[in-house]
């Protein structure tokens, strides 16, 4: 069976039509519980004054699941983000420029929480702008990623982060850059735990030719696929009474190993997937017969 033969068959199980609506959760047998919900103080200063002031921040993101599948490409646009900005020192220091502000707003361009170490950007990430309060709502949607290697992985804060007022008077606009700011020490920048488990992956192998004469090898082609459809990658071996007896590794999903020195009789040949750091491994077992 061929790469695009095994993954119609993938398909005729529903797991295609569950990754092409964007399931990256594994497993389907009940909804995680949400990755992310906390928060840190960081310290934000304004350029112009070279003030700092205090600016609690918290974070919650009730759809990103606490499992998902490893080297998934995750699209944007699907996980909605909501925080607070607690900005009462912000509106204090903005309240010494020299020109009255009636209403605000504040936007975090370029945010990113870390998987691990691995960037999650949150894209429009803003409270919009509105009369002036010491609470800003934030809302924005965590951008396109892919997951990490199988693992269980911290989802962290920034250690910093530009913080954009918005809705400043015309003349303040220049005037006022970004608030650059800093976590504070001794704050826990850890909002959630994300464990990312390895796709399955699924194998046809067979025999080119069932019976072959003594002396001669025995050809055996794979084709593996992983979970989300795309072909894997790796090695796959041969084995034969336990014994590792071929390997190669896998080009555009497919493989096919030689299997020299084979006895007189039925041989039953195990080809293996071993799977790598996103996928797990799978194995099927060919038989040939080998006559003289």
């Amino acid at each position: 069976m061929t790469t695009s033969a095994v993954t119609k068959r993938l398909a005729a199980t529903g797991l295609a039509t569950a990754l092409a609506t964007g399931a990256m959760v594994a497993g389907t047998a009940a909804p995680a519980s949400a990755a992310v919900s906390g928060g840190a103080t960081f310290s934000c200063t304004l350029p112009i004054l070279n003030l700092p002031v205090d600016v609690p921040l918290s974070l919650s993101a009730d759809a990103l699941p606490t499992d998902v599948l490893a080297d998934f490409d995750v699209p944007g646009g699907l996980v909605p983000v909501l925080g607070e900005l607690q900005i009462g020192g912000l509106l204090g220091l903005l309240g010494n420029l020299p020109l009255p502000i009636t209403e605000l707003g504040a936007g975090l361009p370029g945010f990113s929480m870390l998987l691990g170490t691995l960037p999650i950007p949150l894209d429009g990430l803003e409270s919009a702008v509105g009369p002036l309060s010491q609470v800003a709502g934030l809302a924005g949607t965590v951008g396109s990623f892919k997951t990490p290697a199988a693992g269980t992985y911290d989802v962290k804060l920034p250690s910093s982060f530009d913080l954009k007022a918005l809705g400043l008077p015309g003349p303040l606009e220049a005037l006022v850059p970004a608030f650059p700011c800093t976590i504070k020490d001794g704050q826990n920048p850890v909002v959630g735990t994300v464990k990312v488990n390895k796709q399955s992956a699924a194998m046809n192998a067979k025999a080119l030719k069932k019976t072959v004469k003594k002396g001669k090898p025995a050809k055996v082609a794979a084709a593996v696929v992983r979970q989300d459809g795309k072909v894997a990658t790796g090695k796959v071996v041969a084995i034969l009474g336990g014994k590792k007896v071929a390997s190669k590794h896998l080009q555009n999903g497919r493989a096919t190993l030689s299997v020299a020195k084979l006895g007189k009789g039925t041989k039953k040949i195990v080809v293996k997937y071993l799977g790598n750091g996103s996928t797990a491994s799978v194995q099927k077992a060919v038989k040939v017969i080998v006559k003289k």
